[in-house]
C-alpha cells in the first residue's frame, strides 16, 4: 500500500483505519516517530556529521519494537472482531 510519504503516524494510522483497525495513539509514539524520521532522512540524504550514540539507537530499536507489538495486536484483534470486513467511509 503506497503511504504518499515517509511513515509517519498519520500515514501508519491512515493504513490501520483502511482496515479498520484501532489507531495508534498521537501521545504515546508522535514525537518518537518523527525524531526517527528525522534521522533517517538525513541519513538518506547523504549527512556525513550525524553523531549516533548507542542510546540512540537503543531507543528507536525499542521504539519499533513497541511499535511492531502495537500493530500487531491490532491486526490480531481486528482479525479476531472480523472488523476488516466492515465498510470505510
Amino acid at each position: 500500500m503506497p503511504t504518499g510519504s515517509n511513515l509517519n503516524l498519520k500515514a501508519t494510522n491512515h493504513i490501520l483505519d483502511r482496515f479498520s483497525l484501532k489507531k495508534l495513539p498521537v501521545e504515546t509514539f508522535e514525537k518518537d516517530i518523527n525524531e526517527l524520521l528525522l534521522f533517517r532522512n538525513k541519513i538518506a540524504h547523504g549527512e556525513k556529521n550525524l553523531p549516533v550514540t548507542q542510546q540512540e539507537v537503543d531507543q528507536f530499536t525499542l521504539l519499533v519494537e513497541n511499535l511492531m507489538a502495537e500493530i500487531l495486536l491490532r491486526i490480531s484483534d481486528g482479525y479476531d472482531q472480523r472488523s476488516y470486513l466492515k465498510q470505510n467511509s
